[in-house]
């Protein structure tokens, strides 16, 4: 019998991951608008800011429900079975770290070193209710947010990359804890967004309040609700408009850290000719998207399935 999959998840993926290839790759080209970066540290919120944390909550889709089916069988298999995925993970990020250091010099903690860490910290918690994560998270959060505040010069360069994945970590938490809630309904999972919400915009109303990475909880907060309406939609998108048809949307997101791993090699080696002229960077960016669309479909096609 065919699993039947999930489309509002694999379009959520999708749509990630297209997103990702198109700020990713789009860094480094000239005459960008600035919206499709990260936002700088004293204000405001990116494409590029966002669409790490739809990675994160594309993750948290699957998580704990991967989990509870395993632990189902066996619990101490489960656990194992998810600390070597996200230390495999951390490894792969490691391997691309050497061929970065190979091309450019540095060394750098990248995404993939970000995702292993918040999975493997998201693991202690993933057993226990929705509500004791959202109080995970924000411990966690509230740990981040008084070391940046008494020791901010230590978040920079390396140990400052770690710290990002401590703040990954609680997003992780946090959009678990949110998937929980819609798997229990749509009622729960919008008084839930709603609250997440009011804790997220609420304080932009105090006056001198801004959006600022230097607040991670707000910030976080911010992303995490965001994340939360643009899966809502994808849902609605599935169950109300194209129930049935996959689309190339949901075929990217079949095989996402697949599709992730791909990208990163495409676009790192489209960088070999940056900085690149406006009119040079949008036809590469357009020809790495359309690559990984006819990679997509024959994946798709042939039922490929590569997970980590």
């Amino acid at each position: 019998m065919v699993k039947q999959r999930d489309l509002a998840i694999d379009r959520f993926r999708g749509l990630t991951i297209i997103l990702m290839v198109i700020v990713n790759d789009l860094a480094n080209v000239e005459d960008v608008p600035a919206i499709l970066h990260h936002a700088p540290r004293d204000g405001g919120i990116g494409l590029a800011d966002l669409v790490s944390k739809f990675f994160i909550f594309a993750i948290a889709a699957t998580y704990a429900m991967s989990f509870n089916k395993r632990a189902a069988v066996n619990r101490k298999d489960a656990y194992f079975h998810f600390f070597h995925r996200y230390l495999a993970i951390m490894g792969l990020g490691a391997l691309f770290g050497v061929f970065n250091a190979a091309w450019t010099g540095d060394t750098n903690w990248g995404t993939l070193h970000t995702i292993g860490l918040a999975g493997l910290l998201t693991l202690i918690v993933i057993r226990f209710p929705w509500w004791v994560r959202v109080a995970s998270g924000m411990f966690v959060l509230g740990v981040y947010q008084l070391t940046y505040h008494f020791a901010r010069d230590i978040f920079v360069g390396e140990i400052g990359a770690v710290f990002e994945g401590v703040s990954m970590t609680a997003a992780l938490m946090l959009s678990t804890a949110m998937i929980d809630l819609f798997r229990k309904g749509i009622k729960p999972f919008l008084i839930g967004t709603g609250v997440l919400s009011l804790a997220a915009f609420g304080p932009l109303l105090l006056p001198g309040i801004y959006i600022t990475k230097h607040n991670q909880v707000t910030f976080i907060l911010i992303c995490v609700s965001i994340s939360c309406a643009v899966y809502l939609a994808a849902d609605l998108l599935s169950k109300k408009v194209l129930p049935k048809r996959p689309g190339l949307v949901s075929w990217w997101g079949e095989n996402p850290m697949l599709f992730y791993v791909i990208h990163l090699m495409l676009t790192g080696a489209a960088m070999a000719i940056d900085p690149r002229p406006l009119w040079l960077g949008i036809p590469i960016n357009l020809a790495i998207l359309s690559v990984m669309s006819l990679i997509a479909w024959q994946t798709h096609r042939k039922d490929i399935k590569i997970s980590f």
